[in-house]
């Protein structure tokens, strides 16, 4: 085998794990930027969400007042986009909005999720995030809202889309690499 051929085959070997690399990263980079976004989306729709459709100011000195109507019209809207929408009770931890997630959360959840100074908890099953976003009024906790959503970007169509990017490097790579050899050997 003649050097120039060995180098020339070492070269593309370089240049083919260099590809396979930066493909790896780019889909690493790619997943986690969706994932990040996906979590800011939902973090901005529960802090939202609450503002809009709880009353604190309540007469009856009741601390979480939902306006029903408000609650199902922003439920609406979030179904729209995907979103599953839950408003936890402070002294039960049961869900007594929205029909969507656990029917109680967990006294370590709950606590987690008014530890710190942002008071958000998000956690990840499959494909789906949730947010867990505690409220407090003058001191005292009220509840939790919980907002839930999809990972649009891992959905089948980028899973798919990523299967093909591999295996279209991997043929590429073993017919460059067959034609380098032969080449080689001449």
């Amino acid at each position: 085998m003649k050097i120039m051929h060995q180098q020339m085959l070492a070269f593309l070997a370089i240049l083919m794990t260099m590809i396979v690399i930066v493909g790896f990263l780019f889909a690493q980079f790619m997943f986690h930027s969706v994932y990040e976004q996906t979590y800011s989306n939902l973090n901005n729709y529960a802090t939202t969400f609450f503002s809009l459709v709880v009353d604190t100011e309540d007469d009856s000195g009741n601390k979480l007042n939902v306006d029903p109507s408000a609650f199902k019209t922003a439920k609406k809207v979030m179904s729209d986009q995907g979103v599953e929408v839950s408003i936890y009770d402070n002294k039960t931890h049961k869900r007594v909005y929205g029909n969507t997630g656990p029917k109680k959360i967990s006294e370590t959840l709950w606590q987690e999720t008014f530890s710190g100074d942002s008071r958000v908890k998000r956690t990840r099953t499959g494909e789906q995030l949730s947010v867990y976003r505690g409220w407090m009024y003058g001191g005292e906790k009220l509840g939790v809202v919980r907002v839930s959503r999809q990972i649009v970007g891992r959905s089948a169509q980028s899973t798919m889309l990523l299967e093909e990017m591999v295996a279209a490097m991997v043929i590429g790579g073993t017919l460059a690499m067959s034609l380098a050899a032969v080449i080689s050997w001449r």
